[in-house]
């Protein structure tokens, strides 16, 4: 047996199975990592959103006690961003700006394309995950299909995933 282990061969046998099991074991690393990446991204997404929501909840009251209710179907489709960070209400330091969603790549973060109304995210790699629009949602108490102070109450202005 310790003849078998003094054969120069071996050695480089064993070092050529370490190279090839490390090799393996680091090919499977970067597939994992890839695929937790996006879903950190994707969860970090859901956590803007959420911010967003909650956000524009907050300034619906505003707007309820400010006596300004009739504004609020101008703010459909309206850069949730732009409104949120001039009213003092969210922060949101992934937001970029203005960006159409067929331009060539974007850095990553958030984008609103003022041609269809929406925010977008961009991965920074020519690739956009999902879309959404701000809408403002409300009891139709005449059913004439817009709101109308005074007669419809709102229920809440969010964000709504938009077809592309």
């Amino acid at each position: 047996m310790n003849r078998l282990l003094g054969l120069p061969g071996v050695l480089l046998l064993r070092s050529l199975l370490v190279v090839i099991l490390v090799a393996i074991l680091v090919a499977l690393f970067l597939d994992r990592s890839e695929e937790l990446s996006r879903q950190v991204r994707q969860t970090a997404q859901q956590q803007t959103l959420a911010r967003i929501n909650a956000a524009l909840a907050l300034y619906l009251l505003q707007q309820a006690g400010a006596g300004r209710l009739q504004q609020l179907p101008a703010q459909e489709g309206a850069n949730p961003f732009e409104l949120l960070i001039r009213g003092g209400v969210l922060t949101a330091p992934d937001y970029r700006g203005i960006g159409l969603a067929d331009d060539p790549p974007l850095r990553e973060g958030w984008y609103y394309d003022p041609q269809r109304s929406v925010i977008f995210y961009s991965d920074g790699k020519g690739g956009r995950s999902g879309v959404w629009r701000l809408k403002l949602r409300f009891d139709d108490r005449n059913g004439n299909g817009r709101f109308d102070p005074g007669i419809d109450s709102p229920v809440s202005l969010g964000m709504k995933k938009a077809g592309d």
